[in-house]
């Protein structure tokens, strides 16, 4: 397996200091973090760097990983904690039954086979946690 460098570190740092980057500016920064740092990885590409470099975060509960926005067709990556606890869960500005409340629509959304759901199911979903929202 490759050796964490300073490249990497300064990938992520720059992950953590963003939290988010769109797909030209995640490539860019991969660019530039080989050049500024003298590795060869830019020829292997950049989805090789991203995998060896979530295999050397794994230990840590964290990934880079990647979303798209569909309504604006753009790409996003963010630096992600895989590892819920109660010091990840204080991490949000939501509170639990807001969360609870979107994990639901989502599930609605996901479970339906147009992916569209009615005003009224969402209020009903609402009334429907343990906690209820509102």
């Amino acid at each position: 397996m490759p050796r964490y460098a300073d490249h990497h570190r300064f990938f992520v740092q720059t992950f953590i200091s963003r939290k988010i980057l769109c797909e030209q500016d995640t490539v860019r920064l991969f660019q530039e973090a080989s050049a500024l740092y003298g590795e060869s990885d830019a020829p292997a590409g950049f989805p090789a760097f991203l995998g060896e470099l979530n295999k050397k975060l794994q230990p840590l509960s964290l990934e880079i990983k990647r979303g798209e926005d569909d309504s604006a067709c753009e790409i996003y990556f963010a630096l992600v904690n895989l590892h819920e606890d109660q010091q990840s869960k204080l991490a949000t500005e939501f509170e639990a039954k807001e969360i609870g409340f979107f994990k639901k629509v989502v599930d609605l959304i996901v479970t339906r086979e147009d992916g569209e759901v009615a005003s009224r199911d969402l209020l009903n979903a609402g009334g429907q946690l343990d906690q209820p929202v509102g």
